[in-house]
C-alpha cells in the first residue's frame, strides 16, 4: 500500500458479503485488500452477522468512486 492514499470502505455485513465484493472488484482489476477484525481473522470465523465479523475493504482513493457505485 505504499505511495497511495487507501481507504477504508466498510464495514460490511460479514465476511462472505466483503469476499463477493472483492471478487467483482478483482474481476474488474480495481486495486483492493480485505482485512477482518482480530477476532474473527484470528479464529477463521465467517458468517453474515456485522456483530461478529466486521470486513473492511481498503482501496486507493483514486479508485473510491468506482467502488462506491458497486458496492
Amino acid at each position: 500500500m505504499s505511495g497511495e492514499n487507501w481507504i477504508k470502505v466498510g464495514p460490511f455485513p460479514g465476511s462472505m458479503y466483503a469476499e463477493m465484493v472483492t471478487e467483482v472488484l478483482r474481476n474488474r482489476k480495481i486495486p483492493h485488500r480485505l482485512s477482518q477484525d482480530w477476532l474473527s481473522g484470528a479464529y477463521g470465523a465467517k458468517g453474515v452477522s456485522p456483530i461478529a465479523d466486521q470486513t473492511y475493504i481498503f482501496v486507493p482513493e483514486d479508485v473510491l468512486e468506482a467502488v462506491n457505485e458497486i458496492v
